[in-house]
């Protein structure tokens, strides 16, 4: 059970910031929140039992507002923020991650927005796609009133996990995340906390989120499709997508998240993940005339080469006997 502890003395946010095997942009995460131009807070740097060289480099920091706790394992990423909650000595909790960057006005605007509308219990932002090196890929807009967030609440989550700012009470009154929605707790959450305030984005790239082959999206993109939709049908009693919205790749399908994915490597110009990723979402949705598109423009540079020449070819010949995909 998550309890509250904000005390008097605290300063004015808690930044929850979890550490796993996270040394190749560590330090620029742990300096973009170090260099904040608001600067009464705390950062709480979780390390969960890495076995890099994470943890020399959260020493390697000499800075008062940085604590760092460990984990006596590996323990994951939902009990790791639940314990970051737990140690918030603020009435404020910032999200982020151990491989973004937040601009330096960050805590700034979000806790001056929190300010001065005292209704609103989560405040994210949009915020900018950016690739190993740093370079910008693209940006990500969220829905701004609350009204436009609840109605995208409906099918998948309306925030940037890693970019929210919340009130610890809203968030202990609902139990904090919970592991049976591992790979969508954030989305669990936010369906939880729906009716107990209001919700907001800021219009302003206050995060840059860092897209890199460390992550697992695809690898737990089953897992978190699952959670998702058992989130959906707790909260709001919503069955799963029918058989032909499947077959389609609807928005909010398997197929459709897959393709999303494959968009997002060819940004990135990893053009066999792409592809690769592609003809995972043609699988779960072989009527998605978008993913016939992005496979049909795949070059020749990809090593699947092959593999998609066979599918093009498959297709055509469909095609030409009238057969139905």
């Amino acid at each position: 059970m998550i309890s509250i502890q904000t005390l008097k003395d605290a300063p004015a946010v808690s930044v929850i910031f979890p550490v796993f095997n996270a040394e190749a942009f560590l330090s620029e995460a742990v300096e973009s929140i170090l260099g904040q131009t608001f600067t009464d807070f705390e950062l709480l740097a979780i390390n969960d039992g890495s076995t890099d060289r994470s943890k020399e480099i959260l020493n390697s920091f000499s800075d008062s507002r940085l604590k760092i706790i460990d984990n006596d394992c590996n323990r994951g990423l939902i009990y790791t923020l639940n314990l970051g909650i737990e140690l918030a000595r603020c009435g404020y909790i910032a999200r982020m991650d151990a491989d973004d960057i937040a601009d330096p006005d960050r805590l700034k605007i979000q806790l001056n927005y929190l300010y001065q509308h005292p209704e609103t219990i989560v405040v994210g932002t949009n915020m900018e796609l950016i690739d190993e090196s740093g370079k910008s890929i693209g940006i990500r807009k969220y829905p701004e009133r609350h009204s436009d967030i609840a109605a995208t609440l409906i099918n998948h989550s309306p925030f940037s996990h890693p970019s929210v700012m919340f009130k610890k009470s809203a968030v202990v009154e609902v139990g904090g995340y919970r592991e049976a929605f591992k790979a969508c707790e954030d989305y669990d959450l936010w369906l939880r906390l729906r009716d107990k305030g209001t919700f907001a984005n800021i219009q302003e790239n206050l995060l840059k989120y860092r897209i890199h082959g460390g992550q697992v999206t695809i690898r737990n993109l089953k897992l978190q499709h699952n959670s998702h939709m058992k989130a959906r049908y707790e909260a709001l009693g919503l069955a799963d997508n029918s058989l032909l919205d499947k077959l389609k790749g609807k928005s909010g399908t398997l197929g459709s998240k897959y393709l999303s994915i494959a968009y997002l490597q060819r940004q990135l110009n990893r053009n066999d993940i792409a592809a690769k990723t592609c003809l995972s979402a043609m699988r779960h949705s072989p009527l998605n005339a978008n993913a016939w598109k992005f496979l049909l423009t795949c070059g020749k540079s990809t090593r699947t080469y092959d593999l998609v020449k066979y599918y093009k070819n498959r297709m055509l010949s469909m095609i030409h006997k009238k057969d139905v995909i």
